[in-house]
């Protein structure tokens, strides 16, 4: 059997689904950083009761628009300036046209800002003349994969192992003296214990053998 499918079996034998609910890029804990995110508030359930109820983030590769293999031809991109004050040669220009690579690259990153912002699929408003988007009629809200969510949190569950801070944080690559390393800690101690309650030891060391080749 597939990792995913035994995965999946390990959850249905437990009782185990989520529950999201679609964060706004803007309104994400992440709203600072410089890269897009995908984000919800999630809740892990037991026999459709909620134990546990956290954020979750997935990177832009997982928006829909992302995996396009080409931009549609009415996009347009911004010039690119050459480095160090250059001119484009036979020309008195400083920017230079993006190339079809660049360009691809440019509608992802267009398309998957619209798509953490929205929640839902995008497609190219070919009519705005710009890099404008609107939802697919058809499209329902982009929903975190289920497995996902649940390897990270049988993944952080291994915080129990350590015996202090100072041993995960060497191990995670964590500044335990910081207070985003220290926040991660408590909040991976919180998940675990959350877990533990709803499924016992049997239950994660269950998922963790079920994951370990997810």
């Amino acid at each position: 059997m597939t990792p995913d499918i035994v995965a999946t079996a390990a959850l249905a034998a437990l009782g185990l689904t989520i529950e999201s609910v679609f964060v706004p890029f803007s309104q994400s804990r992440n709203k600072a950083e410089k890269r897009n995110s995908l984000n919800w508030k999630v809740s892990l359930c037991r026999n459709g009761k909620a134990f546990l109820t956290c954020d979750y983030s997935a990177g832009i590769a997982h928006c829909p628009g992302y995996k396009v293999k080409e931009a549609p031809l009415g996009f347009r991109t911004p010039n690119f300036m050459l480095p160090m004050g250059q001119v484009y040669k036979g020309t008195t220009s400083r920017f230079r046209a993006a190339t079809e690579r660049e360009r691809l690259n440019f509608y992802r990153e267009s398309i998957a800002t619209a798509e953490c912002e929205s929640g839902r699929a995008m497609r190219f408003n070919e009519w705005a003349g710009s890099a404008d988007f609107k939802p697919i009629p058809t499209s329902s809200l982009i929903l975190p994969v289920s497995l996902d969510v649940f390897y990270s949190v049988v993944m952080d569950s291994s915080v129990l192992d350590y015996a202090t801070q100072a041993e995960w944080g060497a191990e995670f690559g964590y500044d335990i003296d910081s207070i985003k390393g220290e926040s991660i800690y408590r909040l991976c101690i919180s998940h675990t214990l959350a877990l533990r309650t709803a499924i016992g030891e049997s239950g994660i060391d269950a998922l963790k053998t079920a994951f370990e080749d997810y």
